[in-house]
């Protein structure tokens, strides 16, 4: 299986150049892969909630050392 995007106008059966790294599950296009751009995202995803959990708890811890409650009501 090619685990990269195959250039317009190929067809199922066409020969085209690979590089096996020694995936079990497929090959990778020898003229380089973009799937590393999906891993990234999430990634980004990833790492940007992990940010905004810590400035929730930062400004929690805050509140309480202030006296104030965290919870309105």
């Amino acid at each position: 299986m090619m685990h990269d995007n195959i250039a317009n106008g190929r067809a199922v059966g066409d020969r085209v150049r690979a590089r096996d790294t020694g995936d079990r599950t497929g090959v990778f296009a020898e003229t380089g892969s973009d799937s590393w751009t999906y891993d990234a995202g999430f990634m980004l995803l990833g790492g940007g909630y992990l940010l905004c959990w810590a400035g929730w708890l930062e400004y929690a811890r805050r509140r309480r050392r202030a006296g104030r409650p965290t919870v309105a009501g």
